[in-house]
């Protein structure tokens, strides 16, 4: 009786121990968000896109760049240093459907690059926006892929898709299969010109999962050493 007593006791303490790492903000390389607020994980921001083929023939690649201005709510997510910025980059997205002026625009492929940038230069390219720590590598999803389709007009637009997390620091975090078998679905909407390149706004939304701190697991770690102890001296 009093080993089983010790045992749920070591266990009670590690768990305890290691509760807070579960309960605080998640931080991933200076990026903070609660994921306790609202949706598990929801991001917004601005970007500028455009076409290698400013015709848009069938084949053509659109491609940008962009910023996140904000994750679960709040605009101070950004903690890696005082000129802390997400940027993000996205190409290879094909057109298969609707080319010119023609909607609905569909499209197969396609990556989306997240950055963490310390740096205090713009980010108003590809180049600038591409020039921080990898956070999130995302691609669209092979079985929903990338949609564009007109919202109201030709100079205005919507986007939608699904996309999966295969790299970056934050892979561990967001790589949860949680949206019909993708990691996040992507929503957007664009005011055009030439019915083609323009700027706009984004949403990333999913789930997210907590990863315990080294620390953490090292206290349940000497709570299983002291689980282990006592089954010793009690076979003794």
């Amino acid at each position: 009786m009093k080993l089983v007593k010790k045992t749920l006791l070591a266990l009670a303490t590690a768990a305890a121990m290691a509760t807070p790492a579960f309960a605080a903000n998640t931080n991933v390389s200076g990026i903070v968000w609660d994921p306790d607020l609202g949706i598990d994980f929801s991001m917004g921001g601005i970007f500028s896109q455009g076409f290698n083929n400013p015709s848009a023939p069938l084949g053509s690649i659109l491609s940008g760049f962009g910023q996140v201005s904000g994750i679960n709510g709040s605009s101070t997510f950004c903690q890696a240093g005082p000129n802390c910025k997400l940027t993000f980059v996205f190409d290879g997205f094909v057109l298969t459907a609707g080319a010119g002026p023609a909607f609905p625009k569909s499209f197969t492929g396609g990556t989306i690059k997240l950055y963490v940038d310390t740096d205090a230069a713009a980010d108003n390219s590809i180049a600038t926006s591409s020039d921080g720590l990898l956070w999130a590598d995302m691609v669209a999803n092979p079985l929903f892929g990338f949609s564009l389709f007109v919202q109201q007009n030709f100079t205005n637009a919507q986007g939608t898709g699904y996309l999966d997390v295969i790299g970056g620091t934050a892979q561990a975090n967001l790589d949860t299969n949680a949206v019909l078998g993708a990691d996040l679905t992507f929503g957007s909407t664009v005011s055009l010109v030439n019915n083609n390149g323009g700027n706009g706004t984004f949403t990333l939304n999913g789930d997210s999962v907590a990863i315990p701190e080294p620390g953490s697991l090292a206290l349940l770690g000497l709570g299983l050493v002291g689980l282990a102890a006592a089954r010793r001296r009690k076979a003794a």
